[in-house]
């Protein structure tokens, strides 16, 4: 007896809440838009939701951007005064727009290196100010076993303190040893005081990898493209089963978090 295909999740979130996510990256090469653009198909694909995306890594200006993979993908210039105001923008409509849409979303922003210090200015200059109207903030940490990135997390969170929650996950690119964040003193008043979830990323074949950003494609677009597309390398038997696998544990991986990443997720319809 055939199995009953399953239909795609139809999620909506809330009517007040909008949520802004965002990389906190502090060093390129650590995988961060590789997670974003997965993150951007889990939310699509797997909850049903509309994030809107923007690409906030100025330095990466062609291949491998998120505005490269989503076509239409704004760029945005976090490091200008008034840079960030703009995501506001984006997470809170007009109210007229808003009523239209069926109320607030997700906005899924990937940072280059190099914007803490801005982005930590406009957090002391609007945080307060934005009591009130349930807007919620998540920065995603890349951690691999390069000691930088774990020291990198470790200075967001000592500037962003509580006013933004937490999500770990472990980039496998380079080997399993994350120890200077789970077995430090540091690490762990780090885990004590923002109770982050902690996921993992496994690493990828450097050839796929490195196909996927020169064609500016994620791995479930790349899985579908048509062989012109998806080119020599991805467009073979092997690769296609390869993607198959690294989207369906990497997605198992933010299934576990979909409370920290859309904590006000309807009920599916």
């Amino acid at each position: 007896m055939a199995k009953q295909r399953r239909s795609k999740p139809n999620h909506t979130m809330t009517k007040t809440h909008s949520r802004i996510i965002f990389s906190l990256n502090s060093k390129g090469g650590s995988g961060n838009t590789a997670a974003m653009v997965a993150l951007a198909d889990f939310l699509i694909h797997n909850l049903g939701l509309n994030p809107k995306l923007v690409d906030c890594d100025l330095a990466n200006k062609t291949f491998g951007s998120l505005s490269h993979i989503f076509k239409g993908t704004p760029k945005l210039d976090v490091r200008t005064e008034t840079g960030l105001d703009d995501l506001l923008a984006i997470a809170k409509p007009a109210e007229l727009e808003e009523e239209k849409a069926g109320g607030s979303r997700i906005v899924l922003a990937d940072f280059g290196g190099g914007n803490e210090e801005d982005t930590v200015r406009w957090f002391n200059e609007m945080y307060d100010g934005l009591v009130g109207h349930d807007i919620s903030f998540l920065g995603i940490g890349l951690l691999t076993s390069n000691v930088a990135t774990a020291k990198g997390i470790i200075s967001w969170s000592a500037e962003l303190r509580d006013r933004i929650s937490y999500l770990i996950i472990r980039n496998h690119m380079a080997g399993p040893n994350f120890t200077y964040l789970f077995e430090t003193e540091i690490g762990r008043k780090f885990f004590n005081a923002s109770n982050a979830p902690v996921i993992d990323m496994e690493k990828r074949a450097q050839n796929v990898q490195n196909e996927l950003v020169n064609r500016g494609l994620s791995l479930r677009q790349a899985i579908d493209a048509p062989p012109d597309v998806a080119g020599p390398v991805l467009g073979t038997f092997a690769a296609r089963v390869r993607m198959r696998g690294y989207v369906a544990r990497l997605e198992e991986q933010f299934a576990t978090v979909t409370a920290t990443l859309a904590p006000d997720l309807a009920v599916p319809v």
